[in-house]
């Protein structure tokens, strides 16, 4: 009796389902992320999703999990373009731009600080003075530096 209601079951594993439609279980898990995929392990709704869309022509396991995978790069490949439409995306020439017009800019600023306005600035203090005009010139580099890199968050922004 028992061996009569596992074979009117549905496979107990997705190794059999796999089996069952000719396939690798790779194959099988690559499938289940589709969103139309069957939920449960009923190989007959299985086989018929896998023949409806396609997927298995010819019994080919890697035809099947190479159709997976170009449906899944399609779907990130959708999703990057919506993150660029949305502005949640720079592209990489935009932040090198900025990045490099920001150094540029720091480069210039700490040659200043450092051999121009910090002699006059550090000239007959104490170094407790010395130490507090200091740490001013370090927060003005800082401040230089934070709003040269404002300049990524702004897309396509000219020098």
């Amino acid at each position: 009796m028992k061996a009569r209601r596992k074979q009117k079951s549905e496979p107990q594993t997705w190794d059999q389902v796999a089996d069952y439609l000719g396939c690798t279980r790779q194959a099988l898990v690559s499938l289940r992320r589709l969103a139309a995929a069957p939920k449960g392990k009923d190989p007959e709704e299985w086989k018929e999703f896998v023949t409806a869309g396609g997927y298995l022509k010819g019994g080919s396991r890697r035809l099947t999990e190479i159709k997976v995978l170009i449906a899944e790069e399609e779907l990130r490949r959708r999703k990057r373009e919506n993150a660029i439409a949305e502005g949640e995306v720079l592209s990489l020439a935009d932040v090198q731009n900025a990045l490099q017009r920001a150094s540029a800019r720091m480069s210039q600023i700490i040659t200043y600080k450092l051999e121009t306005d910090a002699p006059a600035r550090l000239a007959g203090k104490e170094i407790t003075e010395m130490r507090a005009e200091l740490r001013g010139i370090g927060d003005e580099l800082r401040d230089v530096w934070n709003s040269g890199l404002s300049q990524c968050t702004q897309p396509n922004q000219t020098a």
